[in-house]
């Protein structure tokens, strides 16, 4: 499995643990990796700082705020990792 696909896996395992999430964990970050939490941070770069020590940078982990999911629009470009 490519990293791409491990991150899309773990996104979607985290979107399904996020209402189970938000009711102790709400506006906190989390490192999610393996469909299952591994810590929860203050801020997105403290949780992004403990990942990358943990794991590395091609582990397929997902950094995430535990918050309700609010649609943001995104290029197919930066979607498809094709932004300059």
């Amino acid at each position: 499995m490519t990293p791409r696909e491990k991150v899309k896996q773990e996104m979607e395992a985290f979107r399904a643990a996020l209402p189970g999430l938000l009711l102790d964990h709400g506006d906190q970050w989390v490192v999610f990796i393996d469909g299952k939490v591994v810590g929860f941070y203050v801020d997105e770069e403290s949780a992004y700082t403990a990942a990358m020590r943990a794991f590395g940078p091609r582990a397929g982990f997902v950094v995430a705020q535990v918050a309700r999911e609010k649609p943001e629009p995104i290029s197919a470009r930066v979607l498809f990792g094709i932004a300059p």
